[in-house]
């Protein structure tokens, strides 16, 4: 987490603050647990919710690799649905959650 962090932070403290609430927010499943997949991947959220990352933490450098590749889908993501949400505030869009 912490190394994640660091590296959003050497170019956005505010992108950084966002991958914090990522890991804060329990998006990420990261238990090794033979019944999940293998493969690590990111969900795109559904409207109204969030990303949720899968991974089989192992704390190798590929994991850590993959982990910080994934979590930028998640804040793709995240960003994504917060300015979908602001345009829909300034159109007068009702949306249904």
């Amino acid at each position: 987490r912490s190394i994640i962090v660091a590296a959003y932070k050497r170019f956005s403290p505010e992108l950084a603050q966002k991958v914090d609430e990522i890991f804060a927010s329990g998006w990420i499943d990261a238990e090794v647990d033979f019944k999940k997949t293998q493969w690590t991947y990111c969900n795109e959220a559904a409207k109204g919710l969030h990303p949720f990352i899968m991974i089989q933490w192992d704390g190798s450098h590929q994991g850590l690799m993959d982990l910080a590749h994934e979590v930028g889908h998640a804040l793709h993501f995240h960003l994504n649905m917060e300015a979908v949400n602001r345009q829909s505030l300034v159109e007068g869009r009702c949306t249904l959650q």
